[in-house]
């Protein structure tokens, strides 16, 4: 498709906020961010991935798009899609003869609406004998076209839209490693409106990626939720939410404390997991959503060794989103698991040191998904 042709850069709308990265490859070969934004959206406008106030969402986002020092320069974006209203799933067919039809006839079977109602994409990512293992992406239509309409009303072209699930795998795995299932065909997922209700399927791997990668969990820490993202073979294997959140954190902080949500706000970045400060009181919130968050883990690794029977062990949690930015929230963590925790870095594809007036690399972890829509177009495939 003419998507791939195109410069766009990455914008991730959330709840309540958006983000945008542009990124750029200069004469050096170096990828570099040419440019950044970010807005808060207020409760309301968006409510679990629904549009509910296009007006003001537009507003807002125009806004922002005029805000950076150095302009975007074009108005071509690939933009996320809410997880909360996709679907992503790894099934096996027989790699013979029109696998598309077998897709198609395997799907309902795992997405609980009708095909006529969505949005697919899929590809084959890897073949074990004569089984193929297809990763299959869907969206429903209605909400496809509503972020269409908004980026749209925006002044924007979307060249394609993308799982949040696939911008934060592209971010943090390295060059080297990055899972080129993203990269040939799950990427160009609704890359365009008129193509994607054809329902046609991504093109084919470029080359077979590396079998020496380990299993490994993504686990998004959001504002309003926290999403588990397994990827082994090199592509997305399934995806969850749990309803954990930093918004909830610092509202337990405020109703502990009798603190206004921004007070709150400031005391867990103060007080953080230190037991010292605050009275203890903020640690206690924290830990308890850590402790929560731990069983959630678990559960999914559990679930993945005990239902895909192509699932290695799993080597490692990587933590993103704005909540890994919790102080020792690693340390606390893995000392709960069974595998090691680590701090993923969205920014392992990207040439540094930045300026420092420049891009706020202390914030990096809450652009995660910008970063990764932005290096779709400039990663090699």
């Amino acid at each position: 498709m003419f998507s791939a042709l195109l410069h766009s850069f990455g914008l991730d709308i959330s709840d309540l906020s958006a983000k945008l990265i542009a990124v750029k490859s200069n004469f050096r070969g170096e990828r570099v961010i040419q440019t950044w934004a970010k807005c808060d959206i207020p409760e309301g406008v968006i409510v679990d991935g629904d549009i509910r106030q296009q007006e003001k969402a537009v507003a807002l986002l125009t806004a922002m798009l005029a805000e950076p020092v150095r302009r975007v320069g074009t108005p071509y974006v690939t933009a996320s899609l809410p997880e909360s209203k996709t679907f992503m799933k790894v099934i096996e067919v027989d790699a013979a003869g029109d696998v598309g039809a077998r897709v198609r006839e395997e799907l309902p079977n795992h997405i609980p609406l009708a095909i006529e109602e969505l949005v697919i994409d899929w590809e084959i990512t890897r073949t074990f004998d004569e089984r193929a293992m297809v990763t299959v992406g869907a969206v429903p239509k209605a909400v496809a076209e509503r972020y269409t309409e908004l980026l749209t009303a925006c002044g924007l072209k979307p060249v394609a839209f993308e799982i949040e699930a696939q911008a934060i795998a592209r971010a943090v795995a390295p060059v080297a490693t990055n899972p080129s299932s993203l990269r040939a065909g799950m990427e160009n997922l609704y890359a365009h409106i008129s193509r994607a209700g054809r329902n046609e399927p991504a093109p084919p791997p470029v080359s077979a990626p590396p079998a020496h990668t380990p299993a490994r969990l993504l686990v998004d820490m959001g504002a309003t939720r926290t999403s588990l993202v397994m990827v082994d073979w090199e592509t997305i294997q399934f995806t969850s939410s749990v309803p954990l959140s930093g918004v909830d954190a610092t509202r337990r902080i405020a109703e502990r404390l009798k603190l206004t949500f921004d007070e709150a706000e400031r005391a867990k970045k103060i007080c953080g997991l230190d037991p010292k400060k605050c009275k203890g009181a903020v640690s206690t919130v924290l830990q308890g959503a850590l402790n929560n968050l731990a069983v959630e883990i678990e559960r999914a690794i559990e679930f993945y060794q005990t239902h895909f029977k192509r699932g290695r062990p799993v080597a490692e949690v990587v933590l993103t989103g704005g909540g890994a930015n919790l102080a020792h929230a690693e340390t606390q963590l893995a000392e709960q698991l069974s595998v090691p925790v680590r701090i993923g870095n969205p920014l392992v594809n990207l040439s540094q040191p930045f300026a420092a007036d420049a891009f706020p690399t202390k914030e990096a972890l809450s652009f995660t998904t910008a970063c990764g829509l932005a290096l779709r177009d400039v990663l090699p495939s």
